[in-house]
Protein backbone atom coordinates (compact mmCIF):
# COMPACT_ATOMS: atom_id res chain seq x y z
CA UNK A 1 0.00 0.00 0.00
CA UNK A 2 1.37 3.74 -0.96
CA UNK A 3 0.08 6.86 0.04
CA UNK A 4 2.23 10.08 -1.04
CA UNK A 5 1.78 13.75 -0.10
CA UNK A 6 3.52 17.00 -0.35
CA UNK A 7 2.82 17.47 3.75
CA UNK A 8 3.36 15.62 7.04
CA UNK A 9 0.76 13.18 7.49
CA UNK A 10 -1.31 12.19 10.93
CA UNK A 11 -1.79 9.07 11.69
CA UNK A 12 -4.22 8.20 14.39
CA UNK A 13 -3.20 4.65 15.69
CA UNK A 14 -5.67 2.66 17.88
CA UNK A 15 -6.06 -1.24 19.10
CA UNK A 16 -7.41 -3.78 21.70
CA UNK A 17 -10.47 -2.31 21.50
CA UNK A 18 -12.08 -5.74 22.11
CA UNK A 19 -16.01 -4.89 22.21
CA UNK A 20 -18.67 -6.35 20.89
CA UNK A 21 -21.20 -2.97 20.00
CA UNK A 22 -20.28 0.07 18.64
CA UNK A 23 -21.86 1.94 21.47
CA UNK A 24 -19.44 0.92 23.78
CA UNK A 25 -16.83 3.40 22.37
CA UNK A 26 -17.60 7.36 23.03
CA UNK A 27 -18.76 8.79 20.23
CA UNK A 28 -16.56 11.74 21.33
CA UNK A 29 -13.86 9.24 20.76
CA UNK A 30 -15.09 8.04 17.60
CA UNK A 31 -15.26 11.45 16.10
CA UNK A 32 -11.96 12.64 17.21
CA UNK A 33 -10.52 10.41 14.62
CA UNK A 34 -11.88 11.94 11.88
CA UNK A 35 -9.69 14.55 12.16
CA UNK A 36 -6.35 12.64 10.91
CA UNK A 37 -5.33 11.99 7.13
CA UNK A 38 -4.97 8.14 8.08
CA UNK A 39 -6.26 6.11 10.49
CA UNK A 40 -4.72 2.45 11.84
CA UNK A 41 -6.40 -0.20 13.73
CA UNK A 42 -4.00 -2.99 14.83
CA UNK A 43 -6.37 -5.89 15.79
CA UNK A 44 -8.77 -7.43 18.61
CA UNK A 45 -11.58 -5.25 16.99
CA UNK A 46 -13.74 -8.00 17.71
CA UNK A 47 -17.02 -5.98 16.75
CA UNK A 48 -17.66 -5.97 13.05
CA UNK A 49 -19.74 -2.85 13.74
CA UNK A 50 -16.42 -0.87 14.59
CA UNK A 51 -14.98 -2.91 11.40
CA UNK A 52 -17.77 -0.95 9.46
CA UNK A 53 -17.36 2.24 10.60
CA UNK A 54 -13.76 2.55 10.56
CA UNK A 55 -13.89 1.29 7.16
CA UNK A 56 -16.32 4.42 6.29
CA UNK A 57 -12.82 6.52 6.37
CA UNK A 58 -11.13 6.67 3.16
CA UNK A 59 -7.62 6.55 4.87
CA UNK A 60 -7.85 3.42 6.81
CA UNK A 61 -5.83 0.34 7.14
CA UNK A 62 -6.25 -2.63 10.06
CA UNK A 63 -4.57 -5.93 11.36
CA UNK A 64 -6.32 -8.39 12.66
CA UNK A 65 -5.53 -9.80 15.73
CA UNK A 66 -5.69 -13.20 17.95
CA UNK A 67 -9.14 -12.26 18.94
CA UNK A 68 -10.61 -11.47 16.33
CA UNK A 69 -13.53 -13.69 14.63
CA UNK A 70 -13.01 -15.12 11.50
CA UNK A 71 -15.56 -12.58 10.06
CA UNK A 72 -12.97 -10.44 10.83
CA UNK A 73 -9.59 -12.17 9.83
CA UNK A 74 -11.17 -12.58 6.63
CA UNK A 75 -11.36 -8.89 6.01
CA UNK A 76 -7.95 -8.16 6.82
CA UNK A 77 -4.34 -9.72 6.75
CA UNK A 78 -2.38 -10.84 9.93
CA UNK A 79 0.28 -8.49 8.68
CA UNK A 80 0.97 -5.39 5.77
CA UNK A 81 3.59 -2.51 5.38
CA UNK A 82 2.22 0.69 4.57
CA UNK A 83 4.53 3.26 2.39
CA UNK A 84 3.82 7.22 3.29
CA UNK A 85 5.98 9.72 2.13
CA UNK A 86 8.77 7.26 1.20
CA UNK A 87 8.31 5.65 5.20
CA UNK A 88 7.51 2.01 5.64
CA UNK A 89 5.14 0.97 7.87
CA UNK A 90 5.15 -2.83 9.26
CA UNK A 91 1.78 -3.12 10.97
CA UNK A 92 1.42 -6.33 12.44
CA UNK A 93 -0.69 -7.27 16.30
CA UNK A 94 1.96 -8.55 17.98
CA UNK A 95 2.75 -10.80 20.64
CA UNK A 96 3.04 -11.16 24.65
CA UNK A 97 6.47 -10.05 25.43
CA UNK A 98 8.47 -7.33 24.26
CA UNK A 99 11.49 -8.75 23.70
CA UNK A 100 9.56 -11.99 22.10
CA UNK A 101 7.33 -9.61 19.97
CA UNK A 102 10.72 -7.39 18.96
CA UNK A 103 12.64 -10.24 17.96
CA UNK A 104 9.67 -11.90 16.11
CA UNK A 105 8.27 -8.60 14.28
CA UNK A 106 11.93 -7.59 12.89
CA UNK A 107 11.90 -11.21 11.75
CA UNK A 108 8.92 -11.04 9.53
CA UNK A 109 10.00 -7.49 7.99
CA UNK A 110 13.28 -8.67 7.29
CA UNK A 111 12.70 -8.21 3.74
CA UNK A 112 10.75 -4.97 4.07
CA UNK A 113 13.27 -2.48 5.35
CA UNK A 114 10.81 -0.78 7.52
CA UNK A 115 10.80 2.33 9.33
CA UNK A 116 8.57 1.78 11.82
CA UNK A 117 7.05 -1.38 13.83
CA UNK A 118 3.44 -1.18 14.82
CA UNK A 119 1.94 -3.45 17.14
CA UNK A 120 -0.52 -3.85 20.10
CA UNK A 121 -1.62 -6.89 21.71
CA UNK A 122 -0.14 -6.37 24.97
CA UNK A 123 -1.79 -3.45 25.86
CA UNK A 124 1.46 -1.52 27.00
CA UNK A 125 2.41 2.19 25.05
CA UNK A 126 5.27 1.92 23.58
CA UNK A 127 7.16 5.16 21.77
CA UNK A 128 10.83 3.84 21.17
CA UNK A 129 13.38 4.21 18.66
CA UNK A 130 15.55 1.07 18.02
CA UNK A 131 18.51 0.78 15.80
CA UNK A 132 16.66 3.35 13.51
CA UNK A 133 13.61 1.52 13.96
CA UNK A 134 10.02 2.84 15.78
CA UNK A 135 8.48 0.22 17.93
CA UNK A 136 5.45 1.72 17.86
CA UNK A 137 2.37 0.74 20.64
CA UNK A 138 -0.81 2.95 21.25
CA UNK A 139 -1.89 0.79 24.22
CA UNK A 140 -5.29 -0.39 24.60
CA UNK A 141 -7.94 2.78 23.63
CA UNK A 142 -10.62 1.31 26.44
CA UNK A 143 -7.81 1.27 29.14
CA UNK A 144 -8.26 -2.95 29.25
CA UNK A 145 -5.81 -4.80 31.82
CA UNK A 146 -2.59 -4.10 32.17
CA UNK A 147 -3.12 -0.19 30.60
CA UNK A 148 -4.10 1.79 33.50
CA UNK A 149 -5.16 4.90 30.76
CA UNK A 150 -7.48 5.08 27.59
CA UNK A 151 -4.66 5.73 25.50
CA UNK A 152 -4.64 6.73 21.52
CA UNK A 153 -1.44 6.74 19.57
CA UNK A 154 -0.35 9.66 16.79
CA UNK A 155 2.21 9.48 14.07
CA UNK A 156 3.73 11.87 11.72
CA UNK A 157 5.22 10.64 8.82
CA UNK A 158 7.23 13.33 6.90
CA UNK A 159 10.97 13.34 6.46
CA UNK A 160 10.57 11.07 9.16
CA UNK A 161 8.73 9.24 11.59
CA UNK A 162 7.65 10.29 14.66
CA UNK A 163 4.91 9.24 17.02
CA UNK A 164 3.77 10.42 20.34
CA UNK A 165 0.66 8.90 22.76
CA UNK A 166 -2.10 10.94 24.64
CA UNK A 167 -3.83 9.59 27.26
CA UNK A 168 -7.90 9.97 26.47
CA UNK A 169 -9.96 11.38 29.62
CA UNK A 170 -12.89 8.95 30.84
CA UNK A 171 -13.10 5.45 32.77
CA UNK A 172 -12.40 2.34 30.90
CA UNK A 173 -13.94 -0.74 31.00
CA UNK A 174 -13.74 -2.79 34.52
CA UNK A 175 -14.31 -6.40 33.58
CA UNK A 176 -11.37 -8.40 34.82
CA UNK A 177 -9.29 -5.50 36.00
CA UNK A 178 -12.10 -5.35 38.83
CA UNK A 179 -10.09 -8.97 40.39
CA UNK A 180 -6.73 -8.22 39.06
CA UNK A 181 -6.36 -4.43 40.29
CA UNK A 182 -6.99 -5.64 43.88
CA UNK A 183 -4.04 -8.03 43.84
CA UNK A 184 -1.63 -6.19 41.35
CA UNK A 185 -0.89 -2.56 41.06
CA UNK A 186 -1.01 -1.57 37.06
CA UNK A 187 1.90 0.05 36.94
CA UNK A 188 3.82 -2.60 38.34
CA UNK A 189 2.53 -5.07 35.39
CA UNK A 190 3.55 -2.23 33.05
CA UNK A 191 7.16 -1.83 34.27
CA UNK A 192 7.77 -5.87 34.54
CA UNK A 193 6.41 -5.86 31.09
CA UNK A 194 7.48 -2.65 28.95
CA UNK A 195 10.92 -1.79 31.33
CA UNK A 196 9.40 1.44 33.08
CA UNK A 197 6.03 3.21 33.18
CA UNK A 198 6.52 5.48 30.25
CA UNK A 199 5.21 8.04 31.55
CA UNK A 200 6.79 11.00 29.91
CA UNK A 201 5.17 9.69 26.42
CA UNK A 202 1.53 10.35 28.03
CA UNK A 203 -0.29 13.79 27.18
CA UNK A 204 -3.59 14.44 28.54
CA UNK A 205 -6.26 14.57 25.54
CA UNK A 206 -9.84 15.91 26.41
CA UNK A 207 -12.27 14.57 24.03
Amino acid sequence: MLFLSNKVIKIGVLADTHIYKLKEIAPTFLESLKAFDMVIHLGDFVSLELVDYLKSFSNFYGIAGNHDPHTIKSIFPSQDVVEINGKRLGLIHGYWFPLFCQHRSLARFKKDRVDAILYGHTHVIRNEMVKDILFFNPGSALALWPAPWKTLGILSVGERVSGEIVSVSGKGKAGFAKITDSMIDRNTVIKYVCGSPRLPDYHLHEL
